[in-house]
């Protein structure tokens, strides 16, 4: 485990489990993608529904569940082989799917016109639906410009989503990701002082992140230094003012006497 701020980076996903199950916060935004689901012997995916409890980290998802506040935003990042059995499973928890997000990435090669450049988020609620400012037009696909396509995900949807989804006071937000590869949505709750947990699947994580807040702690010193630096200009300003005033006070009394 590794926290920077406010951002906890567990990489062992019972320790992840342990601390949501402990832990009084409640969770109010999931930008995910599921952990792995594994089904064991002889369950296929058309009997998820009768079987869920056999599923691998379900025990895990129930206890997400339950820590959700009632009217938590839940996106889940999902492969168009996966859909179906993602709504299942979450559906099956409890979660309400409330509709499908659309959204464009942009590929490193598009000669290819049969290349599929659309990306899936379900979007779940818990029970109570809060307002969310996603674009108003009865269509799902999301206002945003092509985003670059990622192994995690794309990071200006990421802060597009939690821009949509938070709330307004910093310290009723608790944002968890399941699935982090690059450290996305950390990095992104940092940037708007935000609380999140986090299971990291690599350590690179650590040196992003650590190398993010170097550079945001040396942008801090550079501006009190410039601040110093101002204040002690207008210092010597002010000082060399009254010396100008001082000695035109002696000229004018000189003269007068």
């Amino acid at each position: 485990m590794n926290k920077f701020r406010d951002s906890i980076i567990f990489y062992n996903i019972n320790s992840l489990e342990y601390y949501i199950e402990n832990s009084n916060d409640k969770i109010s935004l999931i930008i995910s993608k599921l952990p792995k689901i594994k089904l064991k012997k002889n369950i296929s995916l058309t009997s998820i529904l009768d079987n869920i409890d056999t599923i691998e980290n379900i025990n895990l998802l129930k206890k997400i569940y339950m820590k959700c506040e009632d009217d938590s935003h839940i996106y889940i990042f999902s492969d168009k082989n996966d859909i179906s059995v993602n709504i299942s499973i979450m559906t099956e928890i409890g979660f309400c799917l409330e509709n499908i997000l659309i959204y464009n990435k942009k590929l490193k090669n598009n000669n290819n016109l049969f290349i599929d450049n659309t990306g899936i988020i379900l979007f779940f609620v818990k029970n109570i639906k809060r307002k969310i400012k996603i674009n108003k037009n009865k269509n799902s696909i999301l206002n945003i410009s092509q985003v670059e396509y990622t192994e995690d995900y794309p990071f200006s949807l990421v802060e597009y989503l939690l821009k949509c989804s938070k709330k307004d006071k910093l310290d009723d937000n608790l944002v968890l990701d399941l699935n982090s590869v690059n450290g996305e949505v950390p990095l992104a709750c940092i940037k708007y002082n935000l609380k999140c947990i986090c299971l990291g699947l690599n350590k690179k994580i650590n040196t992003r992140l650590s190398s993010y807040l170097d550079k945001v702690d040396k942008v801090k010193k550079e501006i009190k230094e410039d601040k110093e630096i101002k204040k002690d200009k207008e210092v010597n300003i002010k000082n060399k003012d009254k010396e100008k005033l001082k000695k035109i006070i002696k000229e004018t009394i000189k003269k007068g006497s």
